[in-house]
């Protein structure tokens, strides 16, 4: 090849290779001037590190989720442990307080009747109340107001009011309102009353009605002798009733003859 045609083709080259840089720069100047290419680019770059990034924070999410899993499931048994516990303390309390607790029937209540064995049976079964139910002495005396009804309320309420206008000490032992329920509502006379019953007392129906009748009317006596009361027992009864115990040989005392179960076959 010729000297002349060498040059030619370095000369071809040299402008083959300007051309190609000036393509690139007119290029890389296009890309540059061009918002949409631009912001693309951008926007991929920025989903690329977003994506980076949301994978490490998932990441770090799942971490920190499985740590308070962990806590929780801890919680979670650490509270049964304790609820367990606890519920076996609630029986075993409640089965002892069972145990001890026995319930107390509460007494029938007064109504300021007349009537001596009405009277002590209400007293008795007071203290009877008091003692079970472990009542402190100084609550007795409001606790059996609480128990009066009828005559026997409006006494107490009566009674009160009249203290405190008097000025005088109220009630506040229970040994002091027994003592003013009895004096109240007792007769002075109950003992001669029911002698007088006892001897206006007689058979008119089953002999069980007249042994009941006798009993009661005996309850308010307390110093008749067993030969009077067996003498006023027989007395009262029909004459085909007392004919009958006599066949039978009754001569014991009162007491063993109203046990006996002939009487409650006529």
């Amino acid at each position: 090849m010729s000297k002349n045609a060498l040059e030619q083709v370095l000369d071809t080259v040299i402008r083959l290779e300007e051309t190609v840089d000036g393509l690139s720069e007119t290029i890389a100047d296009h890309i540059t001037h061009c918002p949409k290419i631009v912001a693309l680019i951008e926007k991929v770059g920025s989903l690329e590190m977003s994506l980076a990034e949301a994978v490490a924070q998932i990441e770090e999410l799942k971490v920190d989720m499985q740590s308070t899993t962990d806590f929780f499931k801890e919680q979670m048994e650490t509270f049964s442990d304790e609820l367990t516990l606890f519920k076996r303390a609630i029986r075993t309390t409640g089965s002892s307080t069972e145990n001890r607790r026995v319930k107390v029937p509460k007494p029938k209540p007064f109504a300021g009747a007349l009537n001596v064995k009405e009277l002590e049976n209400f007293l008795w079964n007071m203290e009877q109340y008091f003692s079970d139910a472990h009542i402190p002495i100084e609550e007795r005396v409001i606790i059996t107001s609480m128990y009066l009804f009828g005559d026997a309320k409006l006494w107490w309420r009566t009674r009160v009011d009249d203290n405190l206008s008097a000025g005088r000490t109220p009630i506040t032992t229970w040994e002091s309102l027994m003592k003013e329920l009895k004096e109240q509502f007792l007769l002075c006379n109950v003992a001669w009353v029911a002698r007088e019953n006892l001897r206006k007392l007689k058979q008119t129906g089953p002999v069980r009605d007249y042994v009941k009748q006798f009993s009661s009317l005996m309850l308010d006596i307390k110093n008749m002798s067993e030969d009077d009361k067996l003498f006023n027992f027989m007395s009262g009864l029909q004459g085909w009733a007392q004919a009958e115990l006599r066949r039978q040989g009754v001569k014991d005392h009162l007491r063993w003859l109203l046990l006996r179960p002939i009487l409650y076959n006529f």
